[in-house]
């Protein structure tokens, strides 16, 4: 499988599960199987997803990771980022890989053709939500549906108490995600959120 054969694969409504504290307070199990998920990073400690998106080795190699995300690659459900020059043992060893894109003068980094690549954010400031934003389009969703954005809190540490450095500084990338994504419909679940580039919900299920 290969990125490629996912396009438009999918459609309806797609819950993105962030890394924020709040991901511990929402009732994951709730979610309605009408929903699908895609988790990022370490968020299938607190739910199952039917995609998971990562950009960083390193989320492979915590604790307990390895066998979950070597799991989710046997059944095509892996979606990680290809670091232009990474070779050998910095490339990811399993997964569907997706070129990470340079940002280019005159160039708006937020893509809708994964086939050439996906963008991690703008100005040194990037985020795995938003990587799977770019994941969500791509696949179908929310033509017709919404993107429920859960855990992207904007502040505090990860859910699961590790540190989370600069995330205050994420909340141009997602008003910039807002503007490239006019006309879908995107919901930020958690009304104390940090993240207001679309409205916020309490949690909907």
């Amino acid at each position: 499988m290969n990125i490629h054969q996912l396009r438009g694969t999918r459609s309806g409504d797609v819950a993105i599960l962030g890394n924020g504290p709040s991901l511990k307070s929402h009732p994951l199990h709730s979610i309605p199987s009408r929903v699908d998920v895609i988790g990022t990073n370490q968020s299938w400690r607190e739910s199952e997803s039917d995609w998971h998106v990562a950009l960083e080795l390193a989320q492979m190699w915590k604790p307990g990771a390895r066998r979950v995300y070597e799991e989710y690659a046997k059944e095509d459900m892996l979606i990680v980022a290809e670091h232009p020059g990474t070779e050998g043992a910095g490339a990811w060893p399993c997964g569907i890989k997706v070129r990470l894109l340079n940002r280019t003068p005159g160039c708006i980094p937020f893509s809708r053709d994964l086939s050439r690549g996906l963008y991690e954010g703008i100005d040194g400031v990037g985020s795995v939500v938003y990587a799977a934003l770019q994941v969500a389009l791509w696949l179908g969703y929310a033509q017709p549906g919404t993107i429920y954005l859960v855990g992207v809190d904007l502040q505090g540490n990860h859910f699961d108490g590790s540190g989370a450095v600069g995330v205050e500084r994420q909340a141009p990338l997602f008003s910039l995600a807002a503007q490239c994504m006019a006309g879908i419909n995107v919901r930020v679940v958690g009304i104390d959120s940090g993240c207001t580039a679309w409205p916020r919900i309490p949690f909907p299920w």
